[in-house]
């Protein structure tokens, strides 16, 4: 093999070098990037899994916070009819405090004017008593004043 053969050789022998060793680079850059890709890949995968963690908790927290407002809208529909019923009670109970103190009111105007009336019939029985009374004695005066005069009339003669 002659010189330039050598040389030829070696140089195509450097070449293949050459070409292998940025091969190697090219590959271990393509890995480099494939890794990091990967890496990238993970950190986002890791960062969905968390944000789906997150993202979770928070649908959980609304169901919790949907369910207290459904109990608190629940115990406010129940407070609501109790105090209507307490309030339809209350104003039955002044119906029917009110109907007891009408009735007791007209009873009691009823008793008043039926006392004014029995006071006075017993005004007039006791007018008309007190009329005989008067008449009673006047005819007592009156005979009283007879025996006087027939007394007196008795005793001149004597």
């Amino acid at each position: 093999m002659t010189e330039f053969e050598a040389a030829s050789l070696a140089l195509m022998e450097w070449n293949i070098w050459v070409v292998a060793v940025v091969g190697g680079l090219q590959c271990l850059l393509i890995g480099s990037g494939i890794d990091a890709l990967l890496s990238g890949i993970r950190v986002r995968s890791k960062q969905q899994d968390e944000n789906s963690a997150s993202l979770r908790e928070l649908i959980e927290e609304s169901r919790e916070s949907r369910a207290a407002f459904r109990e608190f809208l629940e115990e406010n529909r129940q407070s609501r009819a109790a105090f209507r019923d307490s309030i339809s009670g209350l104003i039955e109970e002044s119906r029917e405090s009110r109907a007891a103190f009408r009735d007791s009111f007209k009873e009691t105007i009823e008793d008043g004017r039926q006392e004014r009336r029995e006071s006075r019939e017993a005004f007039r029985k006791l007018i008309e008593e007190g009329r005989e009374s008067r008449e009673t004695l006047q005819l007592t005066v009156a005979q009283g004043r007879e025996s006087t005069e027939a007394l007196q009339v008795l005793l001149q003669r004597q």
